[in-house]
């Protein structure tokens, strides 16, 4: 069962609505997005280049996916070669995970959303099951609810 419906208490779709729903963006940037972190050469420039056009997002070889991630959203999102993301986490729209000036990059537990806006430069691990509200730039460990302006 997908991850998607296994969440959100709905059913996954039979039939026609099975054969649209590949179609669903969430769907396909999280195989692009994989298939970007795990591939290098020309394969990889070209997943590269298709997740930029369609989706304005960039996710760099290497970058681990440690399970079922979400992205309901898959508009602008910028993932490090070196981020770990847990299972089941949930990244939204326009969100950056990148290393710090050091070239150290961030660990996301399991469970983790992440909404609107985010940035997670750094190291900074963000334990399971917290959640970062909107606009919100992570500069310190975070394992609960991260709601606070980046002014």
């Amino acid at each position: 069962m997908d991850f998607h419906y296994t969440n959100s208490g709905r059913h996954a779709p039979h039939g026609l609505r099975s054969i649209l729903s590949v179609a669903n963006p969430a769907l396909v940037a999280s195989t692009l997005f994989r298939a970007i972190a795990a591939t290098s050469g020309p394969v990889h420039i070209i997943y590269r280049w298709l997740c930029l056009v369609f989706f304005a997002s960039d996710v760099s070889t290497g970058a681990i996916f440690e399970g079922p991630v979400e992205f309901p959203h898959p508009t602008g999102i910028v993932i490090g070669r070196g981020v770990r993301i847990g299972s089941c986490a949930r990244v939204f729209r326009n969100l950056t995970f990148g290393s710090s000036r050091k070239g150290e990059y961030p660990l996301i537990g399991a469970n983790v959303t992440f909404t609107t806006g985010a940035s997670l430069p750094g190291t900074l691990p963000v334990g399971p099951g917290a959640m970062v509200g909107p606009i919100c730039v992570v500069t310190v460990s975070s394992f609960g609810l991260v709601f606070f302006s980046p002014s």
